[in-house]
């Protein structure tokens, strides 16, 4: 039986520590980590309130009855706040918060974050958190006030030292292909620059200098080879990552064969993650972090991670790697505009051309600069020419980055060259399986298959990286058009409405114009063929909300 109406209203707190009390001033006794994460939760989403579903999976890692564990957890919330037990509402699937009034954003002390006291917990409540965060900043960050009262102090790049690689055999191969690995690692690491990378087979940085150190070990096993990759803490030498692979040990091998290359990059990523969480720059503020992590939060795709993530960016400073700073920075402004975050969109692609002007100046060498400056070519200025040399530039110097082929997928796909932009599309994400832009880069894939007919694979990709990117409109878009032309007219029709909450524009006439962000015009024609099908299947004669207007 549901327990009354709360008889008197709650107020919350977030600004710090968890604060939740009465109208009167009484504070309730919250104890507990999950106690506490439910009702933060319901009460910053919409309506405050979630399903279930949503909650386990913000709450439950390795739970084996997480519904027996949520109804337990409301029934213990319920005892805990006495008569305000009914704070806490069931209606079939959905659980909301009623009766509380959220002031987290009032009268905010100077230096406190949003909720200090949650604790470690499931990767998506981490997700959850950082982005709440960010919120927790952002209006003022993006207004500039807290940037004129705040110098920034980044956090210093991990320092990363590469060892001479160890081998053991019969002959010489397999010292030579541990050259070879340690050699596209070193490779890697640079063009990647989000770590400050020693080769300590030239010499470099020593003893305590460095925070990690990473291994190339090769075994020969007869004809078999055994490759692995490790990284250890330099103090301590903790494992902070180790990856292997088994392969022959003849000619075939080399390190650009698509199994090793994947491997060399993925490891690089790998190492990379560790070593941010090993220094902790998921929780740190945004004027502390470094690039990599500005990098890490933009490309989750939420509009809360993209706004306060290009607004930390224009306070970076960087003598260490400043055209790859200054080409993110450009590559921020463009997603800005295909994102519909910005409101004088010319005037910030115009901003995004300045910088990535300035990123090659910088460095006409630098991957990222140049890979960015491709993007920039065929997406905004549809110069495929120009785009192509830059990205043809980008891939001799970093053949294996997952965003320079994501650059060269989407240039295939905006020139109509739909074949080859899905080959490049699925080669980045190979690329990207355990990097920040793994969802991102796979977008790309959604798009391909929606322009080549392929709806099946676009709806099963495209719910996918929704369910990770819920508001990743280049994958909405296509994913929209996917499944109203192969009949899910249902979810096709809810889709919609989402996508024109965020972009009004879409499904109008306004999808004509050259500046509108969809990569072609077969893109557009499939798109306003989706909506005349959702208008006929729906009954719908005239042109009004959620409905294609021509």
């Amino acid at each position: 039986m549901e327990a009354e109406k709360p008889q008197d209203s709650l107020v919350l707190s977030l600004a710090g520590t968890f604060r939740l009390r009465t109208r009167s001033g009484i504070q309730l006794p919250i104890t507990g980590e999950y106690p506490k994460r439910l009702i933060a939760i319901l009460a910053r989403s919409p309506n405050m309130s979630r399903s279930r579903e949503q909650l386990i999976d913000l709450l439950w890692d390795t739970s084996k009855d997480p519904a027996s564990s949520l109804r337990q957890l409301r029934h213990q919330l319920s005892h805990m706040i006495g008569q305000h037990g009914a704070s806490i509402s069931a209606c079939g699937n959905v659980l909301s918060l009623e009766g509380v009034t959220d002031e987290t954003g009032v009268s905010v002390p100077a230096g406190v974050d949003f909720f200090e006291d949650a604790g470690f917990g499931t990767e998506a409540f981490e997700d959850w958190l950082r982005v709440e965060r960010m919120a927790f900043t952002v209006t003022s960050l993006v207004a500039g006030s807290k940037a004129a009262q705040i110098s920034p102090a980044r956090r210093q790049r991990p320092r990363l030292g590469l060892l001479p690689p160890l081998s053991s055999g019969i002959d010489t191969r397999g010292a030579v292909v541990g050259d070879w690995i340690s050699t596209s690692l070193r490779n890697t690491f640079i063009a990647n620059d989000f770590v400050d990378f020693s080769d300590l087979r030239q010499g470099g940085f020593a003893g305590s200098d460095l925070d990690a150190v990473s291994e190339v070990r090769v075994t020969q096993m007869g004809s078999m080879m055994d490759v692995a990759i490790a990284a250890f803490t330099n103090a301590t030498r903790q494992c902070l990552f180790s990856q292997s692979l088994t392969t022959r040990a003849d000619r075939t091998f080399s390190p650009n064969r698509q199994d090793v290359a994947e491997f060399i990059v993925n490891a690089t990523s790998g190492i990379e993650r560790a070593l941010a969480r090993l220094a902790r720059f998921d929780m740190i503020p945004w004027h502390e972090a470094p690039l990599y992590e500005l990098v890490t939060r933009m490309f989750r795709m939420t509009r809360t991670d993209v706004l306060a993530a290009t607004a930390a960016l224009e306070s970076f400073e960087s003598e260490q790697n400043p055209a790859s700073v200054l080409a993110w920075r450009g590559f921020g402004k463009m997603l800005l505009n295909g994102e519909r975050l910005t409101e004088d969109r010319a005037a910030t692609l115009a901003e995004a051309g300045s910088l990535i002007a300035r990123a090659l100046e910088t460095d006409p060498m630098n991957p990222t600069a140049l890979s960015v400056a491709a993007h920039h070519a065929s997406y905004v200025l549809r110069d495929f020419e120009c785009a192509a040399e830059l990205s043809d530039a980008s891939l001799r110097i970093a053949p294996h980055s997952p965003f320079a082929r994501d650059v060269r997928a989407t240039l295939e796909i905006y020139a109509g060259n739909i074949a080859e932009g899905a080959k490049q599309a699925h080669l980045a994400a190979s690329f990207a399986q355990n990097g920040p832009l793994r969802h991102y880069v796979e977008g790309s894939i959604v798009i391909a298959a929606t322009l080549s007919g392929q709806h099946d694979t676009a709806v099963r990709k495209g719910r996918e990286i929704l369910r990770a990117r819920p508001h990743f409109l280049p994958v909405m878009r296509h994913l929209f058009a996917s499944l109203a032309l192969r009949g899910d007219i249902g979810e096709a029709r809810d889709l919609l409405v989402t996508i024109q909450e965020l972009d009004p524009a879409f499904g109008t006439d306004a999808m004509g114009s050259p500046d509108y962000g969809l990569p072609s015009q077969e893109s557009r024609r499939l798109v306003a063929e989706a909506v005349r099908i959702i208008n006929m299947r729906s009954g719908v004669g005239g042109n009004h909300g959620g409905q294609y207007r021509s």
